[in-house]
């Protein structure tokens, strides 16, 4: 069995979860570096919550300080983590 899905991020803060039919899952965009939150990414996840997708979030790396920009990733993820996939994009 296959599974779809999509990456979303702040500059896609239109799509509709819901109306991604193909789609079985939707991991969000939540920070960058050790200062970026993605102004949507509450609204994004609960969006893809509340359709009923397996759920993600992600981080996007910049390598300046791993350990930094980890758990600035966790803490903004918060009680999501055991709820959704975590995942990086190096």
């Amino acid at each position: 069995m296959s599974l779809n899905g999509i990456d979303i991020a702040s500059y896609q803060s239109k799509i509709q979860p819901s109306k991604l039919t193909t789609t079985d899952f939707v991991i969000v965009k939540f920070t960058q570096g050790t200062t970026y939150l993605n102004p949507y990414a509450k609204t994004q996840y609960s969006m893809s919550k509340k359709a009923d997708k397996l759920l993600g979030g992600y981080h996007y790396g910049t390598g300046k300080d791993p350990v930094k920009e980890a758990q600035y990733f966790i803490a903004s993820v918060g009680k999501r983590v055991g709820e959704c996939i975590l995942a990086l994009d190096w």
